[in-house]
């Protein structure tokens, strides 16, 4: 009986064991997952951040009036196989003034996230980025696309950031918008 009653100890004991080192592999895999995660995840919002503040610098200097511009994106479809998206967000600090960010998060789980500052001159009255959904034509050659934008995109191979000068009648430049969206042909 001490015999059965040691192996029954043992058995259960290596079971554990075994259920442990399980465990411990699956949270290590998970961390070090979630962590090469997060570089991509960076890598992507500044790839965004510095997007937007060309285009807004591009359109400063745009001899055209009143024309959208458009820049596809190199994003990503997916993120490790899950989907994530990118989101434009606005924050208003003490002093009143706006400055804004993208932030790329998993869909899956948006605690695994990153943030990076857009580069603009907060001080720039002309300049103001789009957050609210909306469309637009797109037709500077064939074919004609339609740009439909947001301040929350999700990851696939049509992704651009888009900007416009407005002008007066004057010739001075009244402001210039600028956001993130995706193209689809005009049907």
């Amino acid at each position: 009986m001490d015999v059965s009653i040691s192996h029954l100890i043992g058995s259960v004991a290596l079971i554990g064991l075994v259920i442990a080192a399980g465990l411990s592999y699956t949270i290590v895999t998970s961390s070090i997952q979630d962590e090469v995660s997060k570089q991509q995840l960076t890598q992507i919002s500044e790839y965004v951040a510095l997007n937007i503040a060309e285009m807004a610098n591009l359109q400063k200097y745009a001899i055209n009036s009143n024309h959208y511009m458009i820049r596809s994106l190199n994003l990503p479809v997916d993120q490790a196989g899950k989907t994530y998206a990118v989101q434009i967000k606005a924050e208003t600090s003490t002093d009143e003034s706006t400055s804004y960010k993208v932030r790329t998060c998993l869909v899956s789980k948006p605690s695994l996230f990153s943030e990076a500052i857009i580069p603009l001159n907060s001080s720039s009255t002309w300049l103001t980025i789009i957050t609210e959904p909306g469309q637009f034509l797109y037709n500077s050659s064939l074919p004609i696309y339609t740009i439909k934008y947001d301040s929350t995109i999700y990851g696939n191979g049509e992704t651009i950031v888009w900007g416009r000068t407005l002008w007066s009648e004057t010739t001075t430049i009244t402001g210039i918008e600028v956001g993130i969206g995706w193209k689809e042909p005009y049907n």
